[in-house]
Parts: structure tokens; C-alpha cells; sequence
């Protein structure tokens, strides 16, 4: 048995499907209502219990809506294969990246590279902070057996990024990171004289042209910039950095040789941090901390990238970077690609790229089959 309430003038479109509050349910009127048809009537339910089974169906059936999204997405995750997947997370690492770079940019107008890095390692230590609790002193934590080679790489991997930051705040973006994808060229004659690996004379000629890319970008009209020595003292950096880490990455998990690159920078940087120090204001703090964890975002999702995909597959998806980098450059700084920066930067990618490529078919010829 119901109960009618007065009938409200509403449109005459169907109502939304929705729980019924306080036993007040929504319908339309049948033939046998009193009153004209296209009206929505309200009815007090006398019935609780088939409100309640009313409620719970609608509740359930948007829960297992949303359920099904969400399952919907991680499904098509799933189904990835380890490149498609890696390329994913190696494309969220170049907007990560990108973000940095920028914030490091726009930092630049108020701080010293050196202040921008220190902050950078600092907060960065903070974020991982968690994680190094968690552990202690055990393997995946502070702990580790090379501690001369963990210094060492933290070291270098300091002046790599301050000389990086001082190229990107001094110099158009796609120059900097242009000059800074060229230390796979740079890996090559380190990797012959470190780790005794063999070159190759097709190595040798990409590494030139290569280099050739580096000296156009470097020096159109006769004159080498400091910022610019700086980009290439970076990429030089960079690739002995990466020398040490094919070697530490066998001995200390990824969060041990974060931990150590970041206290080693901290320390290394906070005497000349506070010569060149200015205090930010909140705005400039907030922009500080956000470079700290995109930087932590791009390196995490990079590292993870690398561990699951093929090197030579995805890499391509990294010199994205260039074109956001030029984009950001025209859009927000209002400095256009210039022909040396497109012609270097072709050499230089092509000449990265083929290098890895034949590295990559190195290790695949030298892997021994499954079960031999």
C-alpha cells in the first residue's frame, strides 16, 4: 500500500536513477494515477525493508561500475609486454623530466645552479627517507659493500647535475638537453678505458659525427659559451657516471645508490650553498620542492623502465625530450629553434641511437640460448 504526496511539475524526461533518501522513491506515473501523465510523483514507501534492498542494489551497482573501470584499466596494463610497458613508463619519466628542467628554469632567475642542486638532493633524501626506515641497515637500505665506488659515483654525479642545471638555466632548453643526450658518445671511449670493452671502428665514426653535432650546437659563430662548456662537462660527467653505475648496479639495489648520490651531494654542496645562498620565499620554496620530487618521479620511472624493457627498443621514447624541450622553449620562454640546435641535435640522437642499437645487438649475440 502506498501513500501519494502532491504531484511537483518537473520535465518530462526520465529521472535519474538514484537511492531513495529517507523512503522518499522517485517514479512515473502509470495509467492508473490520478493524475496527468509526464508527471514525476514522490511516494512515501511504507515498506523500509524494500527500501533499504532498493538503496542497496543502486550502491552495489555503482561500486561494481567503478570496479570495473578501475579492473578495465589495470587489465590493459597488464596485457603490455615489457616494451610497450617500459615505453609507458619511460614516457612518463620524459614528462617528469620536462617539468624538472622547466622548474630548474624558472628557479634559475633567483638561485645559483649550485643552491637549485643542494635543495634537489636534499629534498630528495627526505622523499626516500621512508623507504631507507624501512630497510635500516640491511641490503636494500643504507648498507653497502662498495662504499669508495658509491662515494665516487656520487661525486660525479653531483657536478654532473650542477653543471647540467647551470647549462639548462643559462641556455635554451633543447640546447642544453641536446648537448647532454651526447654523453652516449662519451660512454664509448670511457667503457674501452674502465671496463675494457672493445670498440669497434662503426663506434668510432658514430662518436665523431656525433661530436661533430656537439661542436656545431657549441660553436656557430666562433665563440664557445660558458654554459656551453658546461653542457659538455656535464655529458662528459654524465658518462662516467653511468661507467659507475653498470658497475655499483651488481652490488647495491636502486635505493642504496640514491641514498648514496644524494647525502654525497649534500654534503659536497652545502659549504658552497651557503656562500651563494638566498633564502626563498614560499612560492619559490613550494616551486623547490616541486623540482625535488618531479626529478625523483623521472628518475624512479626511468630506472624502472630501463629494468624491464630492451635499451634499444624504447630509448627512442627519451629524445621526446628534445621536443618538448623545444616546444617549452617557443611557448613559454619565447626562444625559437635555431638551424645549429636542429642540425646538431639530428646528429647527435642518430648517432646516440645507432650506438646503442649495436650494443644492444652485441648483447643479444654474446647472451647464451635458454638451456644451454
Amino acid at each position: 500500500m502506498r501513500i501519494y504526496a502532491e504531484p511537483i511539475e518537473v520535465p518530462t524526461s526520465k529521472p535519474e536513477k538514484r537511492c531513495p533518501l529517507g523512503g522518499l522513491a522517485t517514479y512515473r506515473a502509470n495509467s492508473s494515477f490520478p493524475y496527468p501523465r509526464g508527471q514525476l510523483q514522490h511516494a512515501f514507501l511504507l515498506n523500509l525493508n524494500r527500501v533499504r534492498q532498493a538503496c542497496d542494489r543502486n550502491t552495489k551497482s555503482d561500486l561494481l561500475s567503478d570496479q570495473r573501470g578501475t579492473s578495465s584499466i589495470m587489465k590493459i596494463i597488464k596485457n603490455l609486454s615489457k616494451n610497450s610497458l617500459g615505453a609507458l613508463l619511460l614516457g612518463l619519466s620524459v614528462l617528469a623530466f620536462s617539468v624538472m628542467s622547466t622548474l630548474v628554469k624558472l628557479l634559475g632567475n633567483d638561485f645559483n645552479s649550485i643552491q637549485i642542486v643542494f635543495f634537489r638532493a636534499l629534498f630528495s633524501l627526505i622523499i626516500i627517507a621512508p623507504y631507507l626506515l624501512r630497510s635500516g641497515t640491511s641490503t636494500g637500505g643504507i648498507r653497502t659493500s662498495i662504499p669508495a665506488l658509491q662515494i665516487t659515483r656520487g661525486l660525479v654525479g653531483a657536478i654532473a647535475i650542477t653543471l647540467s642545471f647551470y647549462a639548462i638555466i643559462n641556455l635554451p632548453l633543447a640546447d642544453a638537453l641536446a648537448i647532454r643526450f651526447s654523453s652516449a658518445l662519451f660512454v664509448v671511449p670511457l667503457a674501452a678505458l674502465f671496463l675494457k670493452e672493445k670498440i669497434r671502428t662503426n663506434k668510432i665514426l658514430a662518436s665523431a659525427v656525433g661530436f661533430f653535432g656537439v661542436l656545431i650546437m657549441l660553436n656557430p659563430q666562433g665563440n664557445i659559451a660558458p654554459a656551453g662548456l658546461a653542457a659538455l662537462g656535464g655529458a662528459i660527467a654524465f658518462a662516467f657516471a653511468t661507467i659507475l653505475v653498470s658497475i655499483v648496479a651488481k652490488h647495491d639495489e636502486p635505493i642504496t645508490m640514491m641514498f648514496y648520490s644524494n647525502i654525497v651531494a649534500v654534503l659536497l654542496l652545502i659549504g658552497p650553498a651557503v656562500v651563494v645562498w638566498r633564502s626563498p620565499s614560499v612560492e619559490q620554496f613550494s616551486l623547490l620542492i616541486a623540482m625535488a620530487i618531479s626529478a625523483s618521479i623521472a628518475h624512479n620511472l626511468f630506472i624502472r623502465a630501463f629494468a624491464i624493457a630492451e635499451a634499444s627498443v624504447i630509448a627512442p621514447v627519451d629524445y621526446v625530450r628534445l621536443l618538448l624541450g623545444a616546444a617549452i622553449d617557443y611557448f613559454l620562454f619565447g626562444v625559437a629553434l635555431g638551424s645549429n640546435t636542429l642540425v646538431g641535435s639530428i646528429l647527435i640522437v642518430v648517432t646516440a641511437f645507432f650506438i646503442l642499437k649495436t650494443e644492444s645487438g652485441e648483447d643479444s649475440q654474446t647472451r647464451p640460448a635458454v638451456g644451454k
